[in-house]
């Protein structure tokens, strides 16, 4: 087959939406379909690259309005491609892609893969909403995430026929990790720093444990400044360290050497939690707070893979940490349940089989 991708950014671009991009797209290629992108640039050029056998489009973004980016020559620019595939993979929300796929009217099939309902910017939902809803009518088949988020989405529920629940899957370690606790605590917690990714209620949970904790948040965004001064404020810079971005290998590390991952995510913006299946992927036990609509919850199995929490409880959250990591036969417990749920429900592999019988449809 020949894949276009449509998707708000791509590879270099760090996030959960464009990791799961560029493993389809790698994953198609390997498969020996054509798999090619179309998304928005970080600049006001249009570039074209070749990543391995993918053709990468990245179109001239001019404007950046509440997390849009406005490519006004993208809807040419898929006009001119389309007669070149068989299908189109359209990864939402991006308010840009649905004005692009809605002025060209495509002719050949699209499937949207639904990874989160825009929760934030609810007012752009005024001009966006009726777009978004025409590509949902003209969608041959809709991916949800989990069936959770799928069952709490006002904007699916319409078009529950065309839906098909396929989880994320992401590459990960063949073996199982043997893991045995020590007398210091290492949690780790990796996310964009910005507002839904409740990094300011781990800090304030951090002050409520012993001094043998230590945690590292993995990520930047806008909020590092603020995080930083708060971490100073509560007296916990020789506990809590704020790491920045780091390569592939250095991550890789830091999921082997920690006790537990952290997710303390707390708004719906938050709908599945790629980084909770990576940790799976190391035999992680996870603390994860339970987030009303969100897949996360689903993900991570309370009591069975690790812990979930109310949001913003930051004594419910710091007892959660304390909890696993003090009671060794829990911790073995998540820890096989992680790994095997991991390898059960969240391969790539998996995934990628399941959305090839999309394709196929």
């Amino acid at each position: 087959m020949k894949i276009l991708t449509l998707s708000k950014f791509y590879h270099p671009y760090r996030g959960g939406i464009e990791t799961v991009t560029k493993d389809i797209t790698d994953s198609n290629t390997k498969a020996g379909h054509q798999s090619d992108v179309l998304c928005a640039n970080t600049s006001k050029s249009n570039e074209i690259s070749k990543e391995g056998q993918t053709t990468v489009i990245r179109s001239a973004r001019f404007l950046t309005i509440k997390s849009t980016s406005f490519c006004p020559y993208m809807p040419w620019q898929l006009r001119s491609l389309i007669p070149q595939y068989d299908l189109i993979h359209v990864h939402f929300p991006d308010p840009m892609t649905a004005i692009s796929l809605f002025l060209t009217k495509p002719n050949i099939p699209f499937i949207v893969h639904w990874h989160s309902d825009i929760i934030k910017q609810k007012n752009l939902m005024t001009l966006f909403g009726p777009l978004q809803k025409w590509c949902l009518e003209n969608a041959m088949a809709i991916v949800a995430t989990s069936e959770t988020y799928f069952k709490h989405s006002p904007d699916l529920a319409p078009f529950k026929n065309k839906v098909q629940i396929i989880p994320i899957g992401i590459k990960g370690p063949v073996e199982k990790i043997e893991r045995k606790l020590s007398q210091k605590k290492r949690i780790l917690a990796v996310g964009r720093l910005t507002y839904y990714k409740g990094f300011h209620d781990l800090i304030e949970a951090a002050s409520l444990l012993p001094h043998n904790y230590e945690i590292r948040i993995v990520g930047d965004g806008e909020l590092k400044e603020e995080l930083q001064k708060l971490i100073e404020k509560k007296n916990l810079s020789d506990r809590i360290f704020l790491v920045g971005s780091l390569s592939a290998g250095e991550l890789h590390e830091l999921y082997k050497s920690s006790d537990l991952f952290c997710f303390p995510s707390t708004h719906k913006s938050e709908a599945f939690g790629v980084a909770i299946i990576e940790a799976m992927s190391y035999s992680l036990p996870i603390v994860s707070c339970n987030i009303e609509g969100s897949g996360v919850s689903w993900v991570n199995q309370h009591q069975v893979t690790g812990l979930n929490v109310k949001p913003h409880d930051h004594p419910a959250l710091a007892r959660a940490l304390k909890t696993i990591t003090e009671d060794p036969e829990l911790y073995q417990k998540f820890s096989h349940n992680s790994f095997e749920r991991f390898q059960k429900e969240f391969k790539l592999d998996v995934m990628m089989e399941r959305i090839w019988a999309v394709y196929q449809s």
